[in-house]
């Protein structure tokens, strides 16, 4: 059981520099959504591409871009 003094004593430094790491980590993960955006999402999305396979791969490419933005996207019709 906690003490009142090992919790004013407690060395969170550790703590903080995990929390430090996730918060660079999500920043990488969005370069990886702005990324897939430009890249994939253009084409996928863009005039140049029609048909039943286009949309296809516009609904998958929004579900990918949604794993890498860690939220849902409707895609574009």
């Amino acid at each position: 059981m906690l003490t009142y003094n090992d919790v004013l004593t407690t060395d969170l430094s550790k703590l903080t520099t995990a929390a430090d790491k996730w918060q660079s980590m999500a920043g990488e993960f969005k370069k990886v959504d702005d990324r897939y955006e430009e890249a994939v999402q253009k084409v996928t999305n863009g005039p140049a591409w029609s048909g039943a396979s286009a949309s296809a791969a516009s609904v998958r490419s929004a579900m990918s871009r949604g794993e890498y933005s860690g939220r849902r996207r409707r895609p574009r019709r």
